[in-house]
């Protein structure tokens, strides 16, 4: 009773990774998200560098890895930090293809966009300015392959959310039916 699944399990299963190298403990565990903070202070800073230049781009990341809540993420055992580098990682490289027209990294946008809202389902929202900004002035055709696309990417979502669902329905977390 009160176990909600709604998160894709990425973080526990990175975790559980860690514990087959190294030996179990605290520190182990929240290796990942220490790890996951520092991405996404480089990360923030490359998205920073590609609209200003590298002193005020310091300067902004700076100030973003130092937010007591960026801080409170890349310490805790939560699945945020984790969303939080996908999503930053599908906005830098869906910017960066935008500026230099690079093909090769739209499947990494991709696949960035199917992870963030699996592990953490808000994240979603990510859809939508990539979404209407990829289709500002186009053609119907070309909105069409965007849409599928974009239906592409929330499909895992969608059956995430449905299998979530299930899981959490009354017949199966209890085990009424089961026994």
């Amino acid at each position: 009773e009160g176990n909600i699944i709604f998160e894709f399990p990425f973080l526990h299963f990175l975790t559980a990774l860690t514990y087959k190298i190294f030996p179990i403990s605290e520190i182990n565990g929240r290796i990942i998200n220490l790890i996951l903070y520092i991405f996404n202070g480089l990360l923030f800073f490359e998205i920073q560098k590609l609209f200003f230049d590298k002193k005020i781009a310091i300067t902004i990341s700076t100030l973003f890895i130092s937010s007591p809540l960026i801080l409170y993420l890349g310490h805790a055992y939560m699945p945020e930090t984790s969303m939080m580098s996908f999503y930053l990682l599908a906005y830098y490289l869906y910017i960066k293809s935008k500026i230099q027209d690079y093909n090769f990294l739209k499947p990494l946008m991709i696949i960035s966009l199917i992870f963030a809202p699996l592990i953490k389902p808000p994240a979603g929202i990510i859809y939508i300015p990539i979404f209407l900004d990829s289709i500002y002035r186009k053609n119907l055709k070309f909105i069409f392959k965007k849409f599928l696309l974009l239906l592409t990417c929330s499909l895992p979502f969608f059956l995430w959310m449905i299998y979530a669902s299930r899981v959490n329905s009354s017949e199966m977390s209890t085990g009424s039916n089961y026994g």
